[in-house]
């Protein structure tokens, strides 16, 4: 009976057979764990970013929401202070002017806490130890004061207290002005949003109060948030998403916050952990299945390779008793083979090998391999010494090494050596196959060269077929685009296109491609998040030994920040940095342009030069802070009563200048004036100032008082002038014979 050693020697093949097995077996379930790893988080990247995104509008519907209430409380303050007709609350519900689903409460409190005023009939109550009535009454609070939830005295439910302070017109506390808010508003909002039935969605105060949260089906007021992960990651950054469980469910969930702009407010989306990974558990399951049966093949596969190497064994060993069969195999083979004793000396070797080396077979029998091989590649004898051993592990060698030629040149070669036994098992001699693998090396030397050239590229590369199917893009393009490259290949760079590119520039580039010519050019193109980028391209055929085309290549340079700053540096020239309107330069050029076309189309063009009064005076009392709040204003108004052919600019100081281009008649600019001059009449509401201003505007029109820009604008001055001359708050035609006595005189 053979002796494990014996039996390990006689089988090793079946051994290395069944390792193989069992390697690919446990790769199988390595890259299965890797995968399902990756999947569940890629799944929950996916949960924070759309809870994230949900957070943003429950934010903004928040904030509108509050607004909406500020803007009542302001409104009704307003009409108490200025002592003017007292609005009727619930009438002004009835009517739809205040939403009846937004406001549960509205009442107004006079100086003593009494109620007055109300939304609904009321009997005579004394509010004067709320806290926000005290609040109000300590401090002169100028903004809306939202406070925690409360049940209401009258309206018998839970609501959002928020009120404003009313002053007498000494200064002094004059009451408040109150509104409860139904808190299930800010949820309701948010009924068919997709966080699953266990969904939460919350809006807490700063000082850790929840104003309202709805986990599922449930909804709370005025839950004690202190202590929880939100508020601690809250103190750490005003935006993110954190993993939580509930306080009150203990649902774990996938939570994103971010801070409300404006008001001292966190808006809460949260997932449940179960619901946003179901789908990744079933993708998990069906993959554990799919390894199993896989590796139940990878067995029965080696099992049956184990079966066919024993009968393939047998065959081998009948064939080597065939002093015949192994001759005829030895000369003709298109290898090199040699056989070697024990220190490598060469016993036996076929004709290929002398050709390869180029020398003649008595030459060879002189020498070992060592004698042929590369200085570097000094045969290592330790693999063989293992297999003369009788090591199990150590069937064979098999390695790439060089040799050298007759003539001095490098052979490069896949060499193979595995020791024979004699019928009784003991070492016989060395078998080396000997593979020329040189042209292979200088064509694999060349490739890597090309290829570490594009993959280490700062340009993008693309290679595509004939149709435009992607068959290679290098790291730069993924980390450009933001596709991974088995996102691309197999499609088309249609998965990149914006839309914004006309398709005309494409059909071009398709033009001059197909006819085997290169192309060059700039297109805007979409990231995979969405965001457009510029690039300049050269796209250019790559042909065959027979000319035909047979792949295009493309390399890319994203040029976004070179556009950006062209267009940045465009605008910067144009236009006023505080108001956005067109400066001096452009709307020059414009009125340049509306006289040319007016010459062609026999029209008249208006010019108004504008200068507010006394606007010294707002910078001196206020300040010049409040001075550009007043200019960006008057920017506005101006820009809303003009046409999309017209334009409004901003000269200078208080200078504007507006230019009517195709205008019928001069009657038409007096129209204008005459808006204009009503539009800037209405109040300019300043950071709780309201600011009324008066402007001077002086006219004059094409071809009447000018036929070029530098005379129409000096004529437009001079009665912008005599305008102020007369008393200001005005405007007036130019009329020379006025006017020209008018030039130079400072403005008053």
């Amino acid at each position: 009976m053979p002796s494990i050693r014996q039996a390990l020697k006689l089988h090793y093949s079946e051994l290395a057979v069944a390792v193989f097995c069992l390697a690919v077996i446990v790769v199988l379930w390595a890259t299965t764990i890797d995968r399902i790893r990756s999947e569940r988080a890629e799944t929950i990247s996916a949960v924070y970013k759309q809870n994230s995104n949900l957070a943003i509008a429950y934010e903004e519907h928040t904030v509108r929401t509050l607004k909406s209430v500020d803007q009542v409380l302001l409104s009704i303050k307003s009409q108490y202070e200025t002592r003017g007709p007292k609005p009727n609350l619930q009438r002004l519900i009835e009517s739809g002017v205040i939403d009846s689903e937004l406001f549960v409460v509205l009442e107004v409190l006079d100086e003593n806490g009494r109620l007055i005023a109300s939304n609904s009939k009321f009997q005579p109550v004394n509010f004067a130890r709320a806290n926000y009535f005290e609040a109000h009454r300590q401090q002169r609070l100028n903004a809306m004061l939202i406070g925690a939830p409360l049940k209401g005295r009258l309206a018998g439910r839970v609501i959002f207290p928020m009120s404003r302070r009313i002053n007498k017109e000494n200064g002094s506390f004059g009451g408040v002005v109150f509104a409860g808010i139904d808190p299930s508003y800010f949820t309701t909002f948010y009924e068919k949003a997709d966080l699953g039935k266990m969904g939460a969605v919350s809006l807490i105060g700063l000082d850790g109060i929840a104003l309202v949260r709805r986990a599922g089906e449930h909804s709370t007021f005025g839950e004690d948030l202190h202590g929880t992960t939100l508020l601690e990651r809250h103190a750490q950054s005003p935006v993110g998403s954190f993993t939580g469980v509930g306080r009150i469910d203990r649902v774990p969930r996938f939570f994103s916050y971010r801070t409300a702009q404006q008001y001292p407010l966190i808006v809460s989306v949260g997932t449940a952990e179960d619901e946003a990974l179901a789908s990744f558990h079933e993708h998990e399951r069906d993959y554990y299945l799919r390894t199993t049966v896989a590796s139940l093949l990878a067995a029965l596969f080696g099992t049956g390779l184990i079966a066919a190497l024993w009968r393939r064994r047998r065959a081998t060993d009948a064939l080597a008793r065939s002093d015949i069969q192994f001759r005829t195999y030895f000369t003709l083979a298109a290898v090199g083979i040699a056989h070697t004793d024990f220190s490598g000396k060469f016993l036996r070797i076929n004709r290929k090998l002398c050709e390869m080396l180029g020398y003649t077979e008595e030459e060879m029998l002189g020498h070992s391999f060592r004698a042929v091989s590369h200085p570097e590649d000094i045969p290592d004898m330790t693999i063989r010494q293992r297999m003369l051993a009788g090591d199990a592990m150590a069937m064979a060698e098999t390695r790439e090494k060089r040799y050298l030629r007759k003539d001095g040149s490098v052979m490069w070669a896949i060499i193979a050596v595995t020791l024979v036994r004699d019928l009784k098992g003991n070492p016989d001699y060395f078998v080396t196959v000997v593979q020329d693998i040189s042209e292979r090396k200088r064509m694999e030397e060349r490739l890597r060269k090309f290829s570490h050239a594009i993959e280490q590229s700062p340009a993008q590369t693309v290679i595509t077929d004939t149709q435009g199917r992607i068959e290679y893009v290098n790291p730069k393009f993924s980390e450009v685009t933001g596709y991974a490259a088995d996102e691309l290949i197999g499609k088309t760079p249609a998965v990149i296109k914006s839309g914004v590119t006309p398709i005309e520039v494409y059909q071009e580039l398709w033009r001059t491609i197909l006819a085997g010519r290169e192309w060059q050019g700039e297109v805007q193109n979409r990231r995979k998040n969405g965001q457009l980028y510029w690039e300049y391209e050269v796209i250019s055929p790559l042909k065959n030994e027979l000319g035909e085309i047979v792949n295009f290549i493309a390399i890319k340079e994203d040029i976004t920040e070179r556009k950006e700053m062209q267009d940045l540096l465009v605008h910067q020239a144009h236009y006023d940095s505080l108001t956005q309107l067109p400066n001096r330069l452009l709307c020059y050029d414009r009125l340049r342009q509306a006289i040319n076309y007016a010459q062609r189309r026999k029209t008249i063009v208006g010019v108004l030069f504008i200068d507010l009064d006394r606007f010294k005076g707002v910078n001196d009392a206020l300040g010049h802070a409040f001075g550009d709040l007043l200019l960006q204003q008057v920017a506005q108004r101006m820009k809303a009563s003009i046409r999309s052919e017209d334009t409004a600019a901003r000269l200078g100081g208080d200078e504007f200048m507006i230019v009517l281009a195709e205008v019928a008649e001069a009657n038409d600019c007096r129209l204008f004036a005459q808006k204009l001059m009503l539009s800037l009449s209405k109040p300019f509401q300043l950071d709780g100032h309201e600011l009324y201003v008066t402007a001077s505007i002086g006219i004059a029109t094409y071809p009447h008082d000018g036929e070029d820009v530098e005379t129409l604008i000096k004529n437009a001055d001079a009665a912008m002038f005599r305008t102020k001359d007369l008393g200001r708050n005005g405007y007036r035609f130019y009329d020379a014979p006025f006017d020209e006595q008018a030039q130079g005189k400072p403005a008053h």
